[in-house]
């Protein structure tokens, strides 16, 4: 890739709030709203396979007036501008979110210079980018008494170009921060993959989200977490077209690629689905100032070691040999949640899960944390809890430890539908070990995930994660695929019930299973073989 022939430059983009938005829920007339904002350079046009730029806010809830006060840092926008795209959704349950409208917003060549600035400018929300039933719902609320149709929707945002992107060889328009990070909880998939833990029956419950809701420590999680932008133009990985399977899931092409490729992307909004549970939040230490980006400084020292121990928090210290899969997204984004036989994810592509489909990718793999002291003393003898070490078990106590230079990041490139190469490690390695991410961590070793090394360190994690759950860890269950299926479905016009998608889904997983024990011509072989 060439270097541009302009400048680009960074840009603050700030959703203050919206008003008088349609009312979508019709047991209060209200909604629970949030904006998701997508970026397009027409003059750095993109692949079509590429995902474009997004960034959303929080939901709000019970509100036609939500106020965000959202910020989103871009970098690279190019010196001809670019276009902002914002939609209101109505976050509901079930997967069933409306769309309220939408706002457009021209960043011209004339704006894009040092210093300029918008302040709370309005924008008007078009009901064609929206949903017709909340708007009938609306126009509705009208007839009733003391009620009257709120109109003259709108959304208030601000931006300011804060100077020129550091880097002029990254053409790519990317997120720059805030570290924004979501914590979203499944009780039910983690009451069946937990249900023999007893060192999560024994850890107390928590509340999170709007409602302070009480959340159990078995309460499986997955997360979300934005890093400093952007990623290394050599970490740009596409799916393996040569696998067969993954192919036809990729390419939607015919009944059976459309029902996977739709089970799939259930699967990824189940669990990572938005609720009154979903915890957010921002990246920030307490003591450090702002800067006229609005948000603390990335560079700082105190923003390096509260972005390390917030990593810490959302993987639990690395404590039960839990071991993490993970997608980086081309913009950043960390998605990642605990991984093993036992859970539910292992369906059909988890890293294709993580992706919601997504044909490129950063990074895939997977990853764990552990404390730097494990290397010299056995990984298993500094994990176990406290009351399996009072029963002789052997096991000694786990120390509290919250210092972030205690401890090392492991993480690999084990992902079938990816694969990236072995010789993209080191960069992967140098990113994520940079002030800028996870500069205060002890250690960040990036690892092939055929090292005889790493294997056994795998090993010992699955073999401590066996003796917490009380020597015996729960089988795969059927209940993987609740969130993936669902009671009907649409496709080339033809109306399917969950049944009908199990069968199929369950048809072609055997298919694929066979033709890959035949050893047919899509099978590798050696250090290239890994899984799906």
């Amino acid at each position: 890739m060439s270097r541009p022939s302009m400048d680009t430059y960074n840009v603050l983009i700030t959703i203050h709030r919206a008003a008088n938005i349609p009312a979508a829920d019709i047991h209060n007339l209200s909604a629970d709203p949030y904006i998701l904002a997508t970026l397009n350079a027409p003059s750095r046009p993109q692949p079509p396979e590429e995902p474009r730029l997004r960034w959303r806010t929080p939901t709000v809830r019970a509100t036609r007036d939500p106020v965000f006060n959202n910020r989103w840092l871009i970098g690279g926008a190019p010196q001809d501008g670019f276009i902002l795209k914002l939609s209101v959704v109505d976050e509901d349950t079930k997967d069933r979110d409306d769309r309220l409208g939408g706002a457009v917003m021209a960043f011209t060549r004339d704006m894009m210079r040092e210093g300029f600035e918008i302040k709370e400018r309005e924008l008007k929300v078009q009901k064609r980018q929206g949903s017709i039933v909340p708007y009938i719902l609306t126009y509705m609320e009208g007839i009733l008494p003391g009620h009257k149709v709120r109109k003259h929707n709108r959304i208030v945002i601000s931006a300011k170009v804060i100077g020129r992107t550091n880097d002029q060889d990254d053409f790519r328009v990317h997120t720059i921060g805030p570290n924004t990070y979501s914590l979203h909880f499944s009780p039910m998939i983690g009451s069946v993959v937990n249900r023999r833990n007893r060192a999560t029956k024994d850890q107390p419950n928590k509340t999170t989200g709007d409602e302070k809701r009480p959340v159990s420590a078995s309460t499986f999680v997955a997360c979300k977490l934005q890093l400093t932008g952007p990623v290394p133009k050599e970490l740009h990985h596409h799916y393996v077209g040569y696998n067969w399977f993954i192919k036809m899931l990729y390419s939607r092409r015919g009944l059976s690629g459309r029902l996977l490729f739709h089970s799939l992307r259930k699967q990824y909004r189940t669990v990572y689905s938005y609720d009154k549970s979903t915890l957010y939040g921002i990246v920030e230490p307490k003591e450090d100032g702002e800067t006229d980006s609005g948000y603390a400084s990335t560079n700082s020292e105190t923003q390096s070691q509260a972005f390390a121990k917030q990593f810490l928090e959302m993987t639990n210290y690395g404590r039960g040999g839990r071991l993490q899969t993970y997608v980086l997204t081309l913009d950043a984004q960390w998605r990642f949640c605990e991984t093993g036989d036992e859970f539910a994810i292992d369906f059909l592509s988890k890293h294709m899960m993580h992706a919601d489909g997504e044909q490129i990718v950063a990074y895939a793999g997977e990853f764990f944390v552990r404390r730097i002291a494990e290397s010299h003393g056995g990984e298993l003898r500094h994990e176990a809890g406290r009351k399996d070490t009072e029963k002789g078990s052997g096991y000694p106590a786990e120390e509290d430890d919250d210092d972030p230079s205690h401890y090392e990041l492991v993480i690999d490139n084990d992902s079938g539908t990816y694969r990236p190469p072995e010789s993209t490690l080191p960069v992967l390695q140098t990113w994520l070990e940079d002030k800028h991410r996870l500069g205060a961590l002890g250690r960040v070793t990036a690892m092939h995930c055929s090292d005889k090394k790493l294997q056994a360190l795998k090993k010992q994690r699955k073999e401590l994660k066996k003796h917490l759950a009380g020597g015996e860890l729960p089988k795969r269950q059927q209940v993987r695929r609740s969130g993936s299926s669902t009671s009907s479905i649409r496709v080339d016009g033809r109306k399917l019930s969950s049944g009908e998608v199990e069968r199929i889904v369950s048809e072609k997983e055997r298919e694929n299973e066979a033709r890959m024990s035949d050893g047919g011509p899509q099978q590798l072989s050696g250090k290239q073989s890994q899984r799906t």
